[in-house]
């Protein structure tokens, strides 16, 4: 499938070989761009379904050498675009992966409506408009997917809600003193429920009445009581790896939020975690210890398997290389330990590392 870019909005060429003849142009748009009906009603009334640029009936059949031509309605929106320069890690028709620096909004708020990353790849994919498939917190770096149409963003977000899409963490956490240096094998999980603080609704508590979070975690190494911890997300609540190590005692370092150790039970009461005072004061970071550094995903469109690595950013080098650990080597471990991850195990041997 080629494709190009219409004044109308997406344009997609879909060419008709052997393994189409003979299906239907329904069947073939569907095979394709999976469009659901109301979207393909709004297409056969804006005459944007074409059989050799001439306007396809859906029951018509296709047969060698044709080719088939739809065209995605273009989009409205209010985002401004800001031409900022993108770290982008990987980039289709339909999808944008890109590693956000921390500091910047994922997406503008009702306060703050300029420079966020949302505006940035608007400036970067238009006319086409952006849709955040997921979201970072402003000051946790790492990639962030971006479909590049309405239609693209429900594909991407029911896959995952399948768990076609999997995000793979590092998460810099407080250790107890004496735990050495050490890399394990061994996954964790933290199934804790997570709401929202009725006293900080920005805040996340533990609570039994809140929704199931489920996070699991490998701790890779260990220097001065701070660990490098390889984390997956089962579920995606807001603030949850940030709650969630709190919650049994090992805080994010540079967290200023739920910075302390709760308790070292995995069994912890509900309650909120406190401001951290203490815990941070001699770490180099000013902002939390997390960055989103690899990325599975089956693509809905074309059905090929992705895999995209971003590598943990200089303030966590510094901080890393600060309490004696080889920044040097981090990364790769990091990159291993993730291409190596349990999640990848039925496609073992397959996909493309971006």
């Amino acid at each position: 499938m080629s494709d190009t870019d219409s004044i109308l909005g997406v344009s997609y060429e879909i060419p008709v070989d052997v393994e189409l003849t003979g299906l239907s142009v329904r069947s073939i748009v569907q095979r394709h761009l999976h469009l659901s009906r109301r979207m393909l009603r709004q297409l056969v009334a804006s005459n944007s379904i074409r059989k050799n640029h001439e306007v396809a009936y859906l029951r018509s059949t296709a047969h060698v050498g044709d080719i088939i031509y739809v065209m995605l309605p273009r989009e409205q929106t209010e985002l401004e675009p800001e031409a900022v320069l993108l770290d982008v890690r990987y980039e289709d028709h339909e999808v944008l992966i890109v590693n956000k620096p921390a500091g910047m909004l994922t997406h503008p708020t009702a306060r703050e409506r300029e420079g966020s990353l949302l505006q940035a790849a608007y400036a970067r994919v238009a006319p086409s408009v952006p849709h955040c498939v997921h979201r970072l917190d402003r000051e946790t770096s790492g990639l962030v997917m971006l479909a590049k149409h309405g239609h693209f963003h429900h594909l991407f977000d029911e896959a995952l809600r399948k768990g076609h899409i999997h995000r793979v963490y590092c998460a810099f956490i407080h250790l107890e003193e004496d735990e050495g240096a050490f890399e394990s094998e061994d996954w964790e999980t933290i199934d804790l429920p997570i709401a929202q603080d009725p006293n900080a609704p920005s805040r996340r508590i533990i609570s039994a009445t809140g929704q199931r979070a489920v996070t699991h975690y490998r701790l890779l190494a260990a220097e001065s009581g701070i660990g490098v911890a390889l984390v997956v997300l089962e579920t995606g609540r807001t603030h949850q790896i940030r709650l969630h190590f709190a919650a049994i005692g090992q805080p994010l370092v540079g967290d200023p939020v739920y910075g302390t150790r709760i308790s070292r039970s995995r069994n912890a009461p509900f309650h909120s975690p406190t401001r951290n005072t203490t815990g941070s004061a001699t770490n180099t970071l000013i902002r939390q210890a997390l960055h989103a550094l690899g990325m599975w995903f089956l693509h809905p469109v074309t059905g090929e398997e992705h895999k995209v690595f971003a590598e943990i950013p200089e303030d966590m080098l510094d901080e890393w290389s600060r309490v004696g650990g080889s920044r040097e080597t981090i990364n790769e471990r990091l990159k291993t330990a993730f291409l190596e991850t349990g999640i990848f195990a039925n496609i073992e041997g397959r996909g493309e590392l971006t």
